[in-house]
Parts: C-alpha cells; structure tokens; sequence
C-alpha cells in the first residue's frame, strides 16, 4: 500500500488516506514558542528515517525534476530580501498547499525534506518552497562579510517563505539580527563541495573535543589581551574542583580554569559524589570535558561555594564574599562551559556521556549528487529555546565571560571576543563574524583596554544606558528564591563598579551618581509582586520585569532634552533604609474621562498623567497622591514662549507619622506649568 510522510502528524501514514491529525484538527493556531517551528529532527523522526533508509528507493518524480546536482553546481542566490529581476528563481522547488503535499517515505530527497521540515504548518499555506542559499547568511552580521567570501561559501537547501522576517536573539547585552527562514532553521548540505568553504560536515554521537581543544588553543595562541582572561591581583575564587584527583581544593595562586554555567534546577550533588563519580551529570559531564581539554581545575557553584542550608554568620559572609566576585571567577576562567539542554544539572551535556547522546544528523547517497545530509538549526535556537537563557543567574555568566562554549543537543558552538568556531561547520573556514554576546561591553565592565590600547570612556548618561539595558534584561528572568534577587547580578554590579560606576551601588542602584534611578518603572506587561526582604525603593523589592522613562536614558545636556533639574540627593543609607533630600509634591490627579493633573484646590486641567508605560495612561483612582520627584526635564517650546517640562514621580505611601514612605508606583506628569506651582517643596525625608 503506498504511503507517505506526514509533516503534519509526523509519522508514516497511508497515502490514499486524509491526515489524522487535519481530520480531527481542521482549525490551525500557531504554536506559542515560534522557536520550535523550525526546529531540526526528534529522536523519533530520527528513529524512523533511519528504518526507511535501509530500503531501496529513488528520486521520486518531483524530486527527480528539481535537478538538485545542477542546484548546486549552478546557482547564484542572492542574500535575503533581495529579488531576482527577470523571472523567479529557476531552482526553487514549490510545494503548494501543504495539505496536498506528498513526501514519499522511498524517495531520499523526500527523506530528507521531511527531517528539515519546520512543525508549525498552516494546512492551506501556499508559500513555503526550497531554495538554494549560501551558508554565511546563518550568522550573524553577514550583511558584512566581503563580497569576495561571500561567492566562495558553500551552498544549502533550505526552507523560504514571504512571510519569514527578521527576529533579534539576545544574550547578555549584545543582540544580533538574523534572518528566521534561511539563517536559523535545519538545512541540507552536500558533502564536499568543491571549491567551497563554510561547508557544514557530519558530526557524530559524540562531541568532536580534540577540535574544540584546537580552537581554544589558537584562540590562546593568536588573540591576545582581547582573548585573555581577566584577573585581578590576588581575588580569585575560594575554592577548585580538582577533576583529576577528584576533590575540591583551594584555589591555586595561579590557576588555569574551566567554569560551568548550568541550570541548578533542585537537584543537590549528595555529600561524597564527588569523590564516588555519583556527582549531577551536567557537573559529572562538565569534569569529563575539563580534563579532556587539557585543563586540571574546575569551577562550580554547588561545589565550590558552601551551600549550606543554614549558615553560621562566618559561613554567611564567605558566601557573599564569593558572590561579590562573580565577575572576576567568569571572567578569569579559561573558558565557560555553558550547558544548554536540560532543566536541573541532572540533564548531563548530550555528547559526552553515553547516556546522554546527541541527536544525529540525517544523511542520505543519492545517485548523480553524492551524499546529501541535514543541517542542525542554528545554535541560536537552542539559546533562544533553552531555559538557562531564561534564569537570572545565567546573565552574568554569559556576559562576563572571555571564551564561552555552548553545548546543544546537535552540536556545540565556541565563542571568544576575536572568533567563533561552530563544530557543524568544516574545520578550515576562516571566522567570518565574532559572535561573541557580549564582546564590546567586556572592555567597559572589566577595564580592558582597546584595541588602539586606549580604555573606552563612556558618557555619564551612556554608562545609565547600559546600565537600564541590564537591568531590564534581567528583571525579565526567573528566579526560584526571592533572597537571590540582588545575589544573582552582583557580579555584574562588581563589574558595573569597577568599569562604569565607580561610586558602587545602593540595593542594585547607582543612587550615588544616578539619583534619578530611583525613577524605575515596571512594564505594563506585568503585575508587580513585592519581595518584602528589600526596600519597596528598590527594583530588588519586587518581581517583574524594569526598566527608565525614555527621558531618563538622555545625556542632561543634550540638544533633545537641555535642562533637567529636581533630582534627589542621598544623605544616608542604613539597610533597608535610605533617608534623601528630595523633591516632594502634592498632585490631584483626576482620571474621568482622562487621566489629569491639576493644582490642588483650583479648577482646570494643567497636564496629563502617565503610569508606568500603559497605554491608557493610568490605572490610579482619582484622588490626592504624595510624589517624589526623580527627575523633571525641560525642552521645547509650546508655543507661546513656555517651556514643556516633563516630570518623573515615585507615587509614595507615607506612615500613620508622617515621616517614613514607601514606594506605590511610578507616574509621569507632562505640562507647561512650573511644578512650583503645585507647592513642591524639598525635603529630607526617609524611603524604607
């Protein structure tokens, strides 16, 4: 009975019979994570291409038409969102309505197309196609590889559609552009492409460490202080993982070491694994590459911290202490093994450990051609997708790491400030982009110097920005323990200290240069939950996601926003406690039918209000709200001679007293009328 392969239900079904899964489903929705539509083969598809493989077939008679040895001998793409200007592209294979499709289970190509086949599919989408592209546009910033690379780089088949665009990726502070068609999803390769480079090559079950040895010592060997970890004097982290003799040991005065960055998840290594071989796989996995890159010391915080339940006040302190270094043990390692897959450090690295193989690439000899294989998505993907891109300890590890090495569950990708080196891609390509997440920021968080050997010296208002990009980077990722909201970013607020903000922090603020940050807002997308063990003043004393008014991400005497005035002065600081002299006024804001300000005890509107960064400008009941003044910047003219001035508010909550408040939320206030008017006086006042 003849049969086919279904990309809908993903199995081998009978082909003169209607899909299941359309017959039972008829209305389609998008999946809610987009990164799994395009994700490259399970271990079930892999299960199954496998057994039809080792059955005879051929091209069947659409597959046979494509002509795919003249695909690749002869086609020119062009880069994405470019188009051809006389017909459409002559070796682009159209499927029609997906729902008609038939992929024949005996026929290579088909094979193969269907290991690649993105798994959020629309049943009546007329778009998708396979089209031939050059391998450099799955990197970021390939728009700038030189024209003369770009024609020498070897040529994959892979999926396009209209409507496929442009999405960024983040990690760490630095975003990259990339192109989610071609550039991410799985492809298909031909092996040996003559005259070519960038050519993708079969991996197997294993991780290929002799070559990720390889690019680490040239990374060693050729890229100097750019590349080079970074230590400061005699601050070095407590405690090693000795992986040879298997036992944790002080650290050595000089030590060459690997760090993990993993997902902890809640699973503790038990007291002795260590030294009995039982530790959590990631960390057993992680002791396992250690050593076969030649390195003897390992850096890991369930091991080399002291995570004793209940603490005594010196065991309390030597936690912190080695909190407050985290920058310093990331960014002194040799290198960062960051272990994408899995949810708890039971997971283990795919590739190292047989219990824990990699997912195979799919490869098929096909007459006249040669031999055909898959793709794996590209690596970011697997960053985009993972979980420990979503923890809040892992920000810092990523960014303030010299060499990292991502391990996905096809392939493992290094990055350093110089180079990359992708193990899917063939060993002889020259890097053609630096894709490290966090390069440019390194040299300003850890004082490193340029490449001119001059340090770079941001403006006041640019070290702010960086600042709030930070932290809303990491207020939008997930913590298991309220205590850690502080603890999982001191690393990078040590670093934060060193390069950018010399007069430190107060509860995650840079309150002593910045008074204005008290002006932090949460994003309409959340709903604020409190963390009563830090200050309501705080962005630490809440869960949700952080981030500045566009005002106060401006250089004060920029041409946008000249004049900025009102801001608060901090007197003191004791826990908790942050006593200030500040601005303080008294406000009636009416929000029926809108949302307005006016003077108290006169009549007439005077300005508009603004909460947080909802659209509908605010949520607050009408009524007399106490304000702190964070910032008022003036700029403009309205028109008849009167400046605008646009004022940020910390709406307060004062006790029965009188003389302590507390944070509410957060209003901006824009009118042509002096704030002076509303009787804004300034004060020495106490924040708790």
């Amino acid at each position: 009975m003849p049969s086919r392969l279904c990309i809908f239900c993903r199995a081998l079904e009978p082909a003169d019979q209607p899909c299941p899964k359309l017959r039972t489903a008829p209305s389609w929705k998008p999946l809610a994570d987009p990164s799994n539509a395009i994700a490259g083969p399970s271990p079930e598809d892999e299960s199954l291409l496998v057994s039809l493989r080792k059955q005879p077939g051929c091209l069947c008679r659409r597959c046979s038409a494509y002509d795919i040895p003249r695909v690749f001998a002869e086609a020119e793409p062009l880069e994405p969102g470019e188009t051809h200007a006389v017909s459409p592209d002559k070796h682009r294979l159209d499927f029609g309505k997906l729902s008609s499709l038939q992929l024949e289970p005996t026929c290579p190509f088909c094979r193969l197309l269907y290991a690649i086949f993105p798994r959020d599919l629309d049943p009546d989408d007329e778009l998708y196609a396979v089209v031939p592209f050059r391998s450099y546009v799955r990197e970021p910033g390939w728009n700038a590889v030189p024209p003369e690379n770009k024609d020498r780089c070897a040529i994959f088949l892979g999926f396009d559609r209209l409507s496929m665009s442009w999405f960024t990726f983040r990690s760490g502070i630095g975003d990259h552009e990339v192109y989610k068609g071609m550039m991410c999803s799985a492809a298909i390769a031909l092996e040996g492409q003559e005259g070519r480079v960038n050519n993708a090559r079969m991996l197997g079950k294993e991780i290929d460490v002799a070559a990720l040895r390889a690019s680490l010592e040239d990374c060693q060997e050729r890229h100097g202080d750019a590349c080079r970890p970074y230590r400061l004097g005699n601050v070095r982290p407590a405690r090693m993982v000795d992986v040879r003799a298997r036992k944790v040991v002080p650290c050595p005065p000089t030590c060459d070491y690997a760090a993990l960055s993993y997902v902890w998840g809640d699973v503790h290594p038990e007291d002795g694994a260590l030294e009995s071989g039982a530790l959590p796989q990631t960390i057993e996995d992680a002791t396992t590459v250690t050593k076969e890159l030649g390195l003897q010391y390992l850096w890991v915080d369930a091991l080399c911290i002291d995570q004793t339940r209940n603490p005594t006040p010196d065991q309390l302190a030597s936690k912190n202490e080695q909190l407050r270094i985290m920058d310093l043990i990331y960014a002194g390692a040799t290198i960062t093994l960051v272990a994408l897959i899995g949810t708890s450090s039971a997971s283990g690295i795919p590739g190292v450990s047989k219990n824990f193989p990699r997912t195979s690439q799919m490869c098929e000899e096909i007459e006249g051609v040669g031999m055909l294989f898959t793709v794996p998505p590209h690596w970011t993907l697997a960053l985009e997708a993972s979980r420990w891109n979503t923890r809040a300890w892992t920000l810092q590890e990523s960014m303030l790491s010299k060499r990292i090495v991502y391990f996905c569950q096809e392939q493992c990708q290094f990055l350093c400030p110089r180079g990359n080196f992708s193990e899917g891609m063939d060993l002889e390509t020259p890097v053609l982009m630096d894709l490290h997440p966090a390069a440019s920021f390194l040299r300003l968080l850890l004082g490193d110097a340029s490449d001119d050997g001059e340090a770079e010296v941001p403006t006041h208002g640019g070290r702010f920005e960086s600042f709030a990009a930070l932290l809303e980077n990491y207020t939008k990722r997930q913590m298991t323990n309220d205590s850690d909201s502080l603890n999982a970013i001191l690393g990078i607020l040590s670093a934060f200290t060193r390069g950018l903000f010399p007069s430190g922090f107060i509860h995650g603020l840079p309150l002593w240069s910045h008074p204005y940050s008290l002006g932090w807002m949460h994003t309409d997308s959340v709903t604020p939950r409190r963390r009563p063990e830090f200050p309501s003043w705080s962005w630490a004393g809440w869960e949700g996601i952080v981030r500045f008014p566009d005002r106060l991400l401006f250089e004060p005497s920029s041409d946008a926003y000249p004049k900025s005035d009102l801001e608060p002065e901090v007197v003191a600081h004791e826990g908790n406690k942050l006593t200030l002299k500040a601005w303080v006024v008294d406000l009636e804001v009416v929000t029926e039918p809108f949302s307005e300000v006016r003077v108290p005890g006169e009549q007439g509107t005077t300005g508009f209000v603004t909460e947080r960064n909802f659209s509908h400008p605010t949520r607050l009941p009408s009524g007399m709200y106490s304000c702190l003044v964070a910032q008022r910047v003036r700029h403009g003219d309205g028109g008849d001679g009167r400046c605008k001035q646009l004022v940020v508010l910390v709406v307060l909550n004062w006790d029965t007293g009188g003389a302590v408040a507390s944070r509410r939320t957060l209003i901006t206030f824009e009118s042509k009328i002096d704030l002076m008017r509303f009787g804004a006086e300034r004060r020495e006042m106490t924040l708790l």
